[in-house]
């Protein structure tokens, strides 16, 4: 196809169109604080970090950098996108910490949450045992009945929701009559739950913090992937696909060959 003489310009830093200068690779990976990789739950963010980050030095590069800011692209663009991909890096470095603490404290233990959580599946086995003694019961009755004991559903992802979901599985309890329930069964079980709003749960608080330390992450993952768009759609109009000889460009900053980029 024919190019103006703007476009033979922007093409004369490949002398060779088809065999561009490759990117720096993208480093590796930072480890999480104890030396552990990223977990499975942000491998996909992984991905796309290290895309991102090859796409930032790509735009840094001496020949693309002025024809990117005269098409709008601001000058420390690139910089702003590799800073909040190392923010992503530590803040899933962290997460992933702070999940592994979470996970120590949830185990078979003395602590508070651990007594209740006992007490809780206790009064959910006496649900699911009076369910199976009501055959004649309806759907809608036995989902209803299994929704009192919140029956296959995590009470245990704040201490707010735990506090209530546990008092009303209790008061339940003792509605219910469940079968093989005595008073001094839901007297411990009471008693579980008042020493457990009594003190602050190590679980609770790890998960918590690894809660907070996932939400800054995709908060960075967010930002990092705009400023990437910014990268991409100053590209895609400095290198339009419509001219053959700026495919190899277009590679660079993973932009499509034949159609415009459109995010």
């Amino acid at each position: 196809m024919p190019s103006t003489d703007r476009t033979r310009q922007r093409t004369q830093p490949n002398a060779m169109p088809d065999s561009p200068t490759p990117p720096a690779p993208p480093s590796p990976p930072t480890p999480a604080s104890g030396g552990q990789p990223p977990g499975d739950f942000n491998l996909g963010q992984l991905e796309t970090i290290r895309k991102s980050e090859g796409l930032a030095r790509a735009a840094s590069k001496a020949e693309y950098s002025p024809i990117l800011i005269e098409d709008g692209l601001a000058a420390d663009t690139p910089a702003q996108l590799l800073a909040q991909c190392e923010a992503w890096r530590g803040f899933s470095g962290d997460a992933v910490g702070a999940t592994t603490d979470k996970e120590e404290h949830s185990g078979l233990g003395d602590d508070a949450e651990t007594v209740l959580k006992r007490h809780i599946e206790y009064f959910r086995g006496k649900a699911r045992l009076a369910i199976t003694q009501h055959p004649a019961w309806k759907d809608a009755e036995t989902s209803a009945f299994r929704a009192r004991y919140f029956i296959n559903k995590n009470i245990f992802t704040s201490r707010a929701l735990t506090e209530q979901a546990a008092r009303d599985i209790l008061a339940n309890a003792a509605e219910d009559s469940l079968p093989g329930v005595t008073p001094a069964r839901l007297q411990a079980g009471n008693a579980a739950l008042a020493a457990y709003i009594g003190t602050e749960s190590p679980q609770s608080d790890a998960q918590s913090k690894a809660t907070q330390l996932r939400q800054k992450r995709d908060t960075a993952f967010a930002e990092a992937l705009r400023l990437r768009h910014e990268i991409q759609f100053a590209a895609d109009t400095a290198w339009p696909w419509w001219d053959d000889a700026h495919l190899a460009i277009r590679r660079e900053f993973l932009l499509p060959a034949g159609r415009a980029f459109v995010g």
